[in-house]
């Protein structure tokens, strides 16, 4: 009758058309910015609205306590506590503290941060009150 083979095949043809039919989130990383769209099988593609139904994101991250803000909230928080913002992260990824870049966001943009590299060479950011994350660390807050 049927081979085991066949049978295989058939079972992997069946997952391939199956999950053509899936949705897939793609999220544009900008040094400031981020966006998120949405591709459905027979829909044209969408910009997927923030919590303030803005089409683009602000890829920043704050503290205000043991609380994390995000986005507009970080932007809004900037303002009153800078030490405890931080923004262009992306800009920051898999850098050391002596990369070009990172000087001139240290320089430009004065940082409100210590830089210190950690043991993968990479940037380590200082909260005033002691806390500190990798640079990917803040970047997955931004994410999630």
């Amino acid at each position: 009758m049927f081979s085991s083979r066949l049978i295989g095949v058939l079972l992997v043809s069946l997952i391939v058309l199956e999950s053509a039919n899936a949705a897939v989130l793609g999220i544009d990383v900008g040094s400031q910015f981020l966006k998120a769209v949405l591709v459905q099988p027979g829909a044209p593609f969408e910009v997927v609205p923030n919590a303030q139904t803005k089409r683009k994101t602000s890829a920043m991250i704050g503290w205000d306590g043991e609380e994390r803000l995000f986005a507009a909230d970080a932007e809004t928080s900037s303002t009153r506590k800078p030490a405890y913002t931080w923004s262009l992260l992306p800009r920051l990824l898999g850098r050391n503290s002596s990369h070009p870049a990172v000087q001139e966001i240290a320089d430009v943009f004065g940082l409100p941060m210590q830089l210190e590299t950690d043991a993968r060479g990479t940037v380590r950011l200082m909260l005033p009150d002691g806390r500190n994350y990798s640079v990917e660390e803040g970047f997955s807050m931004i994410l999630t």
